[in-house]
């Protein structure tokens, strides 16, 4: 089955299936995923797959249901059900609803069948293998015997796979998220923890590995106690309840468990995550997922500063830096997460955000899919959302340093004098390896005049290889305002400091273009002398530490905003 293309159909794209679907389409299958959300249709349709708008409580058990399953995959060789129990079913209909898929899978000729379960099929106590579940044990979370549904496939007439997952761990289920307000329930007890990245590689794995059959644990190799995790999190700056150094001489919880992943180890998969406070490290402190609204559309972003996050904050004056990324980027890109870490600290928090027509979509959040979105965007566009961000952080009492990197430097030079303008001004501009003139950027002719026939300026990513397209329109939303656009004259007319980094090596954006803002503001340039364009960061970016050129970067920055 290893190295052929096959046609997949994911039940339940959701917080698993979502990314699998998407990871499964780029290796080059074909995917076929339901959901239950109308609005995850187009974007689905912008990954690359094939989206079923389906709901299972929509069909009778049974006959219909199964024969509704099996049109929905059409012709899937391999399918994979993630839909976790029904909270509002009880034992016997979830069963029902497993025998039905079940049911529609053979009917269908499947080779594979990889279902979803967890962990919660195991006692408490010991180290637990494949072969320890117990009919007796309830998932905590369902209130379901998953055992028992798993048994409905024990007479499967395809291969099927049961991988048993630890509780899910990613971004956006940090489990200290919830323990920071009260303290961990048991923080004597081992943790068994999946990463989203390992739930998504060990479907992956499963579904396409030669003679692979039975259940699987797939729980990270490492397990702390919540209180261990705990004074780790609180080294990076989490809240101090959640480690009790009082508890560490103590014996563990005699009732743990700790659930062993050797049998998928040992048929070829490799953990990403093994060790949580790697993991941890690598989240780094608290952030939040926040969205302002802007008009007609919403500007999704990330808060970084544990006092805002724990809701213990909200009105206290602090500072707040408000980070502008650069062209064909996007504030999940590479190191910016650990980046701006680095910048928030008890006094200060960080927000990174997206441009509403940047082309990546909260689902698929580190790729330009909305490329059509992309190719409407214009410099205006920008400006406006990061003067509405700003002023949304001022209105809640809270002082606004900018950091813009690349396009993003010349964008918040704008818009900083535009707020100074009118009423609005902010503490302080860094500029990061910031354009000095965007007129530049536009061909001239004869290719101008090309452009404006075509209306298709291609670009493409060299990172990617992905062809994107500007709309004619970009140019001529510049031209009718191309005086109030001049970053240079933006610059002039700051009366807030203004800082600028830039690298010497940087291949993308000249040494000179830093030059021209230092000239135009009076500003000395702060040299880094290796680093280009991105300071010695990539994407993506797995490490939790920084290069050097960035750790200088980022320490001089500091240090301009304490001045």
């Amino acid at each position: 089955m290893i190295g052929n293309k096959h046609t997949v159909f994911v039940i339940g794209a959701g917080w698993v299936g979502a990314p699998l679907a998407r990871k499964l389409t780029i290796e080059g299958h074909t995917v076929r995923a339901t959901t239950r959300a109308s609005e995850k249709v187009k974007p689905f349709e912008l990954a690359g797959l094939t989206p079923i708008l389906w709901n299972s409580e929509h069909h009778a058990p049974g006959i219909e249901r199964s024969l509704k399953l099996r049109e929905a995959a059409a012709d899937a060789s391999l399918w994979i059900l993630t839909v976790p129990p029904n909270r509002q079913m009880n034992q016997s209909e979830n069963e029902s609803w497993h025998r039905d898929v079940l049911s529609a899978a053979e009917a269908s000729g499947v080779v594979r069948l990889v279902v979803l379960s967890s962990t919660s099929v195991y006692p408490m106590g010991g180290m637990m293998q494949e072969n320890d579940a117990s009919i007796k044990a309830i998932s905590p979370h369902s209130g379901k015997s998953m055992l028992a549904l798993e048994q409905v496939f024990d007479s499967a007439k395809c291969d099927v796979v049961i991988l048993r997952l630890g509780a899910l761990i990613g971004l956006s289920r940090h489990p200290a998220i919830r323990a920071s307000k009260i303290g961990w329930s048991d923080p004597l007890r081992r943790m068994n923890a999946t990463s989203l990245e390992d739930a998504v590689n060990a479907c992956a794995h499963v579904l396409l590995k030669d003679r692979c059959c039975g259940a699987f644990n797939v729980v990270t190799p490492h397990h702390p106690t919540f209180n261990a995790l705990g004074k780790r999190l609180v080294e990076l700056g989490w809240p101090e309840r959640l480690y009790d150094q009082h508890q560490e001489e103590q014996i563990q919880d005699v009732n743990s468990k700790e659930v062993s992943s050797i049998k998928l180890i040992e048929s070829g998969f490799e953990f990403r995550t093994k060790s949580l406070f790697d993991w941890a490290e690598k989240m780094g402190g608290p952030q939040s997922q926040m969205s302002i609204p802007f008009g007609h559309h919403v500007i999704q972003g990330t808060l970084h500063g544990s006092d805002e996050i724990l809701g213990e904050a909200e009105n206290q004056a602090k500072e707040v830096v408000v980070f502008a990324h650069g062209y064909k980027g996007f504030k999940d890109w590479g190191a910016w997460g650990v980046v701006m870490d680095a910048l928030s600290d008890s006094d200060r928090m960080a927000f990174r955000f997206d441009f509403t027509h940047n082309g990546v979509h909260p689902l698929f959040p580190e790729e330009i899919i909305e490329t059509e979105k992309w190719s409407f965007n214009t410099y205006r566009n920008e400006i406006e959302e990061l003067k509405a961000v700003v002023v949304y952080w001022q209105n809640r009492g809270h002082r606004v340093n900018l950091i813009g990197h690349s396009r993003g430097g010349g964008i918040s030079s704008i818009a900083a004098a535009e707020l100074q303008a009118v009423g609005f001004p902010i503490k302080s501009c860094a500029l990061w390896a910031s354009v000095s003139d965007f007129e530049a950027r536009f061909p001239e002719q004869p290719k101008l005049e090309e452009w404006r026939k075509s209306d298709c300026l291609k670009v493409v990513n060299a990172r990617t290889g992905q062809t994107l397209h500007h709309r004619f329109s970009f140019y001529e939303s510049f031209q009718k305002e191309a005086q109030n656009l001049s970053i240079e004259g933006a610059v002039r007319k700051l009366h807030c400091p203004l800082f600028i980094a830039h690298a010497i090596d940087d291949v993308s954006v000249a040494a000179h273009e830093a030059e021209s803002i230092a000239r135009a503001s009076g500003t000395d340039v702060l040299w880094i002398q290796i680093g280009g364009h991105t300071f010695g960061t990539h994407h993506p970016w797995s490490m939790s530490t920084l290069p050097e050129p960035m750790v200088e970067l980022i320490e001089a920055t500091k240090e301009f905003f304490k001045s």
